[in-house]
């Protein structure tokens, strides 16, 4: 009888290790699996003291915007377009993704990220500029 249940604890730890890499999987590969459904997607990871951009592949009036907050704290950001007609604020918890989608005038209209708290530099949302950092961080 010990052995029997011995085994259903065996079955039941690999099932709990199987889920665990399935679901960090998933949440390695969100935001590359957003750009390649979506080649006008931006993805922005905002780190502690950088962040990195993801550029859509091609300009579009319809762009989606992923931001993925990495750093410890809530994340207060702003995504405007240059003309100031189109703006979203975004209040996002610590190591959480929210995605927004913007309807430019044109798909010549530029789109600045701005994290407000906390407070770092803007950055140029770029098309075609595949992957870029703010500020750039050395490779040596």
């Amino acid at each position: 009888m010990n052995t029997h249940n011995h085994k259903y604890i065996d079955i039941s730890f690999f099932i709990a290790i199987f889920l665990i890499f399935s679901i960090l999987h998933s949440q390695n590969t969100y935001s590359y699996e957003l750009i390649k459904e979506y080649p006008s997607s931006f993805t922005v990871t905002v780190y502690d003291r950088y962040i990195k951009v993801v550029s859509a592949e091609k300009a579009s009036e319809a762009v989606e915007v992923v931001t993925d907050n990495k750093t410890l704290s809530k994340l207060l950001a702003k995504v405007e377009t240059e003309d100031k007609k189109t703006v979203f604020y975004l209040n996002i918890p610590s190591q959480s993704s929210k995605k927004i989608n913007l309807n430019l005038a044109n798909k010549n209209t530029k789109i600045i990220f701005t994290p407000l708290a906390p407070a770092f530099q803007e950055v140029k949302l770029v098309f075609g500029s595949k992957v870029y950092e703010v500020p750039a961080r050395d490779t040596k």
